[in-house]
């Protein structure tokens, strides 16, 4: 599908539309050259409703007309558009009483240095512009760049090899020659020369040399200045014009002598212009950067994107409310939590206090989980070991074959005591009513019997013989046969 192009003054006075590349289609603004605010809104208001009527549908490229246009050699601290706008006014251009803030382009997005840079900024008023594509965008049109005239020259008529600068020339029927230099299809700068005369042709009665000479005598003041401030100059020049315009195309020959000329004839220069802006505009990718369109106004923020904007941000608050409502029922677990926490560790202050009464005391800030563990860690390194303990004692075996040995033994003794221990020490039995005779025999059975233990005899109190002589047979726990 074919994109409309649409040629406009910064003014909005009038708009030339070209479908599928046939001109005669336009819109005069009513009102004359009325400019108070009323008037500007209905012509902006009359403008879009024209120009979406026009389309139905389908895509614009808008080409904005340079009558007030000017490209200005600036030194700013950096390449920003409102660092340069105040470069600009700081060294006195008079360009804000006419330019609206933001009518500022530079053409370079390359970084400043330490000491700055030294630039081309293209100045423009775009406020109606801008206006009147926020109307379209409202009503459904899509444009899909917006560049000046200048940029649309270059970017249909620019062929040269990249590193050289090419100049074209636009021969307008509108008393004006507008031209541009290019570099590989880049708008380096441009300007426009007012013509005295209608036209510059051979045949027309009102033409004289000195009107070409005059036009010739400008456009090599401004040639010769912009190649001073940029240090290039055009090696080839393009003038794109009707047949009539030979007398322009003798004048250019005999005042730049040594660059070639080409002509491009052209019965209308800009309504060319126009149809070959259209044709890149439906083939290629816009672009974007400052030397192929009005950056800012062709990045200028749809109604797609805001939708898109406002999608994200319902998004984002819903997911908000949902982390708020998360956050908040968090909170209530936390609290319960919390609640459960010290109700437990009040328990077990209690239960510590209760198992240690002596050990524990309480102090403020002091965990009992903390002192349990720390008395447990204090327990476990006193008594740790890496060694198996020993098998207990046979207490109660030993004491059973005592019993039955002492019953059994010769001269009826009496078990008067008997102590044993798990420790190798302190072990004895004390026997009444047998002597010394009587106790080897029963120390060669004890031993027979294998109490585990190592009887000898301790020692006797005095008494009868038979009756109250007390004997005592100390015992030592033999050691464990080794496995």
């Amino acid at each position: 599908m074919t994109i409309l192009a649409a040629l406009i003054p910064t003014d909005l006075s009038r708009i030339d539309l070209l479908r599928d590349g046939v001109p005669g289609e336009h819109w005069v603004a009513s009102g004359g050259d009325a400019t108070d605010a009323a008037a500007l809104r209905r012509r902006i208001t009359e403008s879009t409703m024209w120009c979406a009527r026009q389309c139905n549908g389908r895509r614009l490229a808008a080409v904005v007309d340079v009558h007030e246009a000017g490209c200005r050699w600036v030194h700013a601290p950096s390449t920003a558009p409102p660092v340069v706008a105040a470069s600009l006014r700081h060294q006195g251009e008079e360009w804000a009483s006419v330019a609206p803030v933001g009518g500022v382009q530079p053409m370079s997005t390359q970084q400043a240095n330490g000491a700055g840079a030294h630039l081309v900024a293209l100045t423009m008023p775009d406020a109606m512009t801008r206006l009147w594509l926020d109307g379209l965008d409202r009503l459904g049109t899509r444009v899909t760049s917006v560049v000046t005239l200048w940029h649309a020259a270059v970017a249909a008529w620019a062929d040269a090899t990249p590193g050289q600068v090419q100049a074209i020339i636009l021969a307008d029927d509108a008393k004006r020659l507008v031209w541009a230099w290019s570099d590989a299809r880049n708008l380096l700068t441009g300007g426009q020369v007012r013509l005295a005369d209608h036209r510059l042709a051979d045949a027309a009665p009102a033409a004289s040399p000195q009107d070409a000479s005059r036009a010739m005598a400008r456009l090599a003041l401004d040639f010769a200045s912009w190649a001073t401030l940029l240090g290039r100059a055009p090696a080839s020049i393009r003038l794109v014009g009707g047949a009539e315009m030979t007398g322009l195309h003798r004048a250019l020959t005999d005042r730049f002598r040594s660059i070639p000329i080409d002509h491009v004839e052209q019965p209308d220069a800009l309504v060319a212009t126009l149809r070959r802006a259209g044709e890149q505009a439906t083939s290629a990718t816009p672009a974007d950067a400052p030397t192929k369109c009005l950056s800012r106004l062709s990045q200028r923020p749809g109604r797609r994107l805001r939708w898109t904007y406002r999608l994200w941000g319902a998004a984002l608050l819903v997911l908000g409310a949902g982390l708020a409502i998360a956050g908040v029922r968090a909170w209530t677990l936390a609290s319960a939590w919390n609640d459960k926490t010290a109700e437990a560790r009040a328990e077990l202050l209690e239960r510590v206090r209760a198992d240690f009464p002596d050990e524990y005391l309480h102090q403020p800030g002091q965990n009992p989980v903390t002192w349990l563990r720390s008395t447990l860690a204090t327990v476990n390194a006193g008594s740790a070991s890496d060694e198996t303990p020993p098998a207990p004692r046979p207490i109660y075996e030993t004491t059973s074959t005592l019993f039955e040995v002492i019953a059994d033994a010769t001269g009826d003794p009496k078990l008067a005591k008997i102590r044993l221990s798990q420790s190798s020490g302190d072990n004895f039995i004390q026997l009444r009513g047998i002597g010394l005779t009587e106790a080897y025999p029963l120390i060669e059975t004890l031993t027979d019997r294998g109490t585990g233990l190592t009887w000898e005899i301790g020692g006797n109190t005095g008494g009868s013989r038979t009756t109250n002589q007390t004997l005592r047979l100390n015992g030592t726990w033999q050691a464990p046969e080794a496995p």
